[in-house]
């Protein structure tokens, strides 16, 4: 999809935000055992969600750390490509579903790590880690049962059958809607992280500012609902 015109109806989205949801109630209840069926498919929802709501590229390992959510001022601090000329970051807006998405996911794993503590203390200590931001914060369990950061590689086998398309087709639809919304260029362009050195977006030469990005958070939510984007609560049971 990188580099291409490929356009998605939104009814498509739709039905793939739906049915990723579905995989993750269908399992969503106390009688859940099935634990690592469980973490992978809600790992999922919540990558694809929050791809789609702050604009990240697929790189080594997404969306790392929680401490870059700022929930508070709903800021999302991302560094998701490489530059010669030093670090390349930007500021993104979180909209109100990925903060509440977030929190679910955040929610999720305290659970988890919960409920496996007596008997898998190693995953729990892994997934405690994760809420305070010595850990990678999401994961999924690999094929041999270990949990893992999740990665692209990871995504795109779990990904192929129901959506078999480049990982990074979320900035390419966003970008779209975006401008078809009436977002300024630049304003979009800041939000995918498109700048030369020195023009970055909220630096010193830029004309953008925190109030850009409020109305930008505005416009995406709107596309967010618009897609019937839900918060679906995770880990259910209890010891």
């Amino acid at each position: 999809l990188i580099g291409s015109n490929t356009q998605f109806d939104p009814k498509y989205i739709k039905s793939l935000y739906k049915h990723l949801a579905r995989a993750v109630t269908l399992l969503n209840n106390i009688k859940t055992k099935d634990y690592k069926l469980f973490h992978n498919k809600y790992m999922l929802y919540v990558y694809e969600v929050l791809s789609l709501a702050v604009g990240y590229r697929a790189v080594v390992s997404p969306l790392e750390n929680i401490k870059d959510f700022d929930l508070f001022r709903r800021l999302l601090w991302i560094s998701d490509k490489e530059s010669h000329n030093g670090l390349a970051a930007r500021i993104v807006p979180l909209p109100e579903t990925a903060v509440e998405v977030i929190g679910a996911a955040i929610r999720h794993i305290e659970r988890l790590a919960q409920y496996l503590r007596p008997y898998e203390p190693e995953i729990a200590a892994y997934l405690s880690l994760s809420v305070s931001g010595d850990n990678p914060f999401l994961s999924m369990f690999d094929r041999r049962g270990k949990l893992v950061p999740l990665r692209p590689s990871i995504l795109t086998k779990v990904l192929k059958d129901a959506w078999p398309f480049a990982l990074n087709w979320q900035r390419h639809f966003m970008r779209t809607h975006l401008r078809d919304k009436n977002v300024p260029g630049d304003l979009v362009n800041a939000w995918m992280g498109h700048s030369e050195f020195g023009e970055e977006a909220l630096g010193p030469w830029s004309g953008l500012s925190i109030a850009d990005l409020r109305r930008l958070e505005l416009v995406i939510q709107e596309i967010l609902s618009e897609l019937d984007i839900e918060v679906i609560e995770g880990w259910q049971r209890y010891n």
